[in-house]
């Protein structure tokens, strides 16, 4: 049972209710007390405050505290005089999002694109699972440049917070600022504990299981924002993507001059060895300019054997074949394991450098 108080611009929390802050509130040892004092700059904020099931003003499991009719949380002005700067309101927040992928359910995976024409302040809110075991999320989101396909945000489990409920239910509540571009929301599941499936306590905000985006209090314009459709790739010279179990793909392509090309591929690879990789061979059959190897890849999210290149090199004028293999297993939409973080893009692909 604890509270928090954030500042609606910034999402910040400006104070919480923790171990290290309080002191015993006499009664049962579990019971704990803050009194002191905070320095709020002018801007709008909300006060939280969440409970369990157990021990409470309603219904005391041990014995409560010296001050039980104050079991909460309250704000005191310092100064009385300061009374005509404040206004309150409900503390409800509208629920105007621009873009949602929420109500996840186990075992999903649900992506979704946007467009921004100018740069643009945005409130990124998600709620996950974070694992018992290990700092990493087994339920989370990120967002990434669908043209670079780099992150620009992720589900971070050393930045969430408690969401309520069992502690493994953790949440993000972040403003970040985009250039203009196209990214990708993802959000993905395991099998276990999702929405409307719990299998421990779930968290206060259930419905929001997953990831939604909210206009920022400031610097953002509706007019800059257009969401749907697929992600439009522009300077792609080959790709072969969403590769499945057991094929050889191939595709070819011509330069007309020498070209700096950004090459962007993931596969599968574990002790040194690639299982699923791609090459480029000149179709003149004279030499393979490069080749898809384990020491050039870095892990590309997921398990830990999701391999991935982005890199870039100089090809010269001529004509060549891009290829893509795979072996009998953890492929696009079959894995026997976690998924890469951009799974649509499992193969390679092509792209002229600017």
């Amino acid at each position: 049972d604890y509270g928090w108080s954030i500042n609606l611009n910034t999402r910040e929390r400006v104070w919480e209710l923790e171990m290290r802050n309080c002191t015993a509130a006499v009664g049962a040892k579990k019971n704990i007390v803050y009194d002191g004092t905070i320095s709020l700059v002018p801007g709008a904020y909300v006060l939280n405050y969440i409970t369990d099931d157990s021990h409470s003003a309603a219904d005391w499991n041990a014995a409560p505290p010296d001050d039980p009719l104050n079991y909460g949380i309250t704000l005191y002005l310092m100064e009385p005089k300061d009374s005509v700067s404040i206004s309150l309101t409900s503390g409800e927040e509208k629920d105007e999002a621009l873009l949602r992928l929420t109500g996840m359910g186990a075992d999903e995976f649900r992506s979704a694109t946007f467009t921004l024409k100018k740069e643009s302040s945005l409130r990124i809110y998600a709620l996950g699972e974070r694992m018992y075991s290990r700092s990493a999320m087994a339920d989370h989101g990120w967002i990434i440049n669908a043209r670079t396909r780099e992150k620009v945000w992720t589900m971070d489990p050393d930045r969430t917070e408690p969401a309520g409920g069992d502690e493994k239910n953790r949440m993000s509540d972040d403003i970040v600022t985009l250039p203009a571009g196209t990214y990708t929301v993802f959000y993905s599941t395991d099998g276990s504990h999702s929405y409307n499936d719990w299998n421990s306590d779930p968290p206060i905000d259930e419905e929001h299981w997953g990831i939604t985006i909210y206009a920022a209090p400031e610097n953002f314009s509706k007019a800059n924002l257009s969401t749907g459709g697929e992600a439009a790739e522009s300077g792609v010279i080959a790709q072969i993507v969403r590769v499945r179990d057991g094929e050889n793909r191939q595709t070819s392509f011509t330069l007309k001059k020498p070209t700096k090309v950004r090459i962007y591929a993931l596969g599968e690879g574990q002790n040194h060895e690639m299982y699923d990789f791609g090459w480029i061979e000149r179709t003149d059959g004279r030499e393979v300019p490069w080749d898809m190897t384990y020491p050039m890849t870095f892990h590309a999210g997921g398990a830990k054997k999701n391999r991935m290149v982005n890199t870039t090199i100089v090809l010269e004028a001529g004509s060549y074949a891009l290829h893509y293999q795979t072996d009998d297993s953890h492929s696009f939409n079959d894995w026997n394991s976690d998924p890469p973080d951009d799974p649509t893009m499992y193969g390679i692909t092509l792209y002229a450098d600017e």
